[in-house]
């Protein structure tokens, strides 16, 4: 019998995790106590090795499945919990409960399984989208130290799938129990998910793999991390670096190929310390070769050539700079410092290999990140982040276990049906800037400022995570552009014209956002701005509130 692939096994887990937590909440309402279970840990495995596992009397709960699928499976609880259920169920004391389990104990435990199963059943139905039916659970007691009979009813192969998970009662039961489903039976229903036979939207690959949370936490990671090298990058070429918020997906590696199947500078970037793991950045040829121009004080209007040795030297610098401020800025995220080696930059074509994606199978999961970058009129492309799917669980994990900044214990209260002021949010940005300042005289506005609805509780809990992530706030005079010749002959005493009058306003930036403008000003020997123009848009759209 064909193993089942990674993928049917992570959709049998999902399809035990949510039929598993059904019938939980059912037996929390038979027991009228809390019942919690964990995630599942699926196995296939000889039915011999199932006997080894749960070597003690057990109740065996078989289930058939009538119509919507055609198949069965087995759950096993030990005596001993069954022991307790019943007693629970029948309102007597669940201490000192020894087996053998009556009749009418068993009868209880009968009726326990009867509402357990039907809840599972009907999960599986909106899990499925279509109508699934069971028979009455039969409900044996066995014991596995002695016969494996009763196991080999449900499947006649060699291998099953064992779904073995913590069920805790309470304090009362802290317990493991085990479901076992014929391969043949499993294949069946991750193919019918898989193939959208089920008509099933609620789960994807995406989802089996990574869930929303964990894609919402990436996204955020990859938000800030590639905002910072973009302000990185517009450093360098002393012009404005845009990028679209980034897109997140979960694709195999040959997929790469097709979304990407043209030359392009391959940058690796290894964490050495504080994260372990690595992620790969994918940038067309055409636009290195229009940054390596830049760089070199040139046009960047040829972007058909291929890169000479100087041009990907040149290139090469710019991917220290911007994976050091990628690393920076995920050290001030995860609040721990955080190291990579220095980029490796490889030269490459997609379409005639996808294999120089070192250490990554043709076939692998990974997480795609796709965002837009934009140099003035020069470059308006595309580029990717390859993250594997190990690396981006230990950063997510990470970071929702904890591990780094504790969330915010602050509540936002409800205002006026969930309105609530801008000015409050634009606080927390610009608080740096006034940190160990004499305040200085307000500017009074002229009018109240305005407010807006909140976004929904999805993105009020990304606002949350980044709300308190410290930010460096720059404020710019003016700017100019300068040939690299003219910037390397500059000398002490040399004077570089702006491009703004001395009575223009000065703007205050953020991730190389504009979030406000304002007058510089001294208090006590020290410049301060003072601000006269909050960009209440700016900020919204920065914070993805609509």
């Amino acid at each position: 019998m064909e193993e089942l692939s990674l993928l049917e096994k992570d959709t049998i887990a999902e399809v035990g995790n949510i039929s598993l937590g059904a019938s939980a909440t059912a037996l929390s309402t038979i027991l009228n106590k809390s019942v919690d279970i964990t995630t599942p840990r699926l196995e296939v495995l000889p039915l011999d090795q199932v006997q080894q596992t749960y070597p003690v009397p057990c109740i065996a709960v078989k289930v058939e499945y009538t119509a919507g699928l055609q198949g069965s499976n087995m759950l096993l609880i030990k005596e001993e919990d069954a022991l307790i259920i019943a007693a629970l169920m029948m309102g007597e004391s669940h201490e000192d409960k020894a087996g053998p389990l009556t009749e009418i104990e068993l009868s209880a435990v009968q009726e326990a399984m009867n509402q357990m199963m039907g809840s599972m059943t009907t999960s599986m139905s909106e899990l499925f989208q279509r109508p699934i039916d069971i028979s009455p659970p039969g409900v044996t007691l066995i014991n596995l130290a002695e016969e494996k009979e009763t196991l080999e009813e449900i499947s006649d192969e060699d291998q099953v799938v064992q779904v073995e998970f913590t069920m805790k009662v309470e304090d009362i039961i802290d317990s493991f129990m085990v479901q076992v489903i014929p391969v043949e039976f499993a294949r069946q229903m991750a193919n019918d998910l898989l193939s959208g036979e089920a008509g099933m939207a609620s789960v994807s690959d995406e989802e089996l793999l990574l869930s929303d949370l964990e894609r919402d936490t990436i996204a955020e990671v990859g938000n800030i991390s590639l905002g910072a090298s973009a302000t990185a990058l517009s450093t360098i070429l002393n012009t404005m670096v845009d990028i679209t918020t980034p897109k997140l997906n979960i694709i195999k590696v040959d997929q790469i190929q097709e979304k990407y199947p043209l030359p392009c500078v391959l940058v690796e970037v290894d964490y050495t310390s504080g994260l372990e793991g690595r992620n790969i950045l994918l940038i067309k040829q055409e636009d290195a070769a229009v940054i390596a121009s830049m760089m070199m004080g040139e046009s960047g209007e040829d972007k058909d050539r291929p890169l000479s040795e100087i041009e990907l030297s040149a290139v090469q610098e710019a991917m220290n700079q911007m994976m050091g401020s990628m690393a920076t800025s995920m050290s001030e995220l995860f609040q721990r410092p955080i190291e990579i080696s220095p980029p490796k930059m490889t030269l490459i074509d997609l379409a005639e290999d996808v294999t120089l994606l070192k250490g990554l199978r043709p076939d692998e999961d990974v997480v795609h990140v796709e965002f837009t970058i934009k140099v003035e009129d020069v470059i308006d492309s595309v580029m990717l982040q390859v993250i594997p799917i190990k690396f981006a669980k230990t950063m997510t994990s990470f970071l929702l276990s904890g591990g780094a900044a504790e969330p915010p214990t602050e509540v936002i209260e409800e205002v006026d049906d969930n309105d609530i002021d801008i000015s409050s949010i634009v606080g927390e940005v610009i608080a740096e800037t006034e940190k160990q300042q004499p305040a200085a005289e307000p500017v009074q506005p002229e009018k109240e400022p305005d407010t807006y609805r909140l976004p929904p509780t999805a993105d009020i809990q990304k606002l949350e995570m980044v709300k308190d992530i410290p930010m460096d706030i720059i404020v710019v005079l003016g700017s100019t552009r300068l040939p690299l010749g003219e910037l390397f002959s500059l000398n002490t005493g040399g004077i570089v014209g702006l491009n703004c009058s001395a009575s223009d306003p000065v703007e205050i930036m953020a991730n190389d956002r504009l979030l406000a403008k304002g007058e510089v000003v001294m208090i006590n020997d020290q410049l301060g701005v003072r601000i006269t123009e909050i960009q209440l848009e700016e900020v919204m759209d920065s914070y993805g509130i609509s």
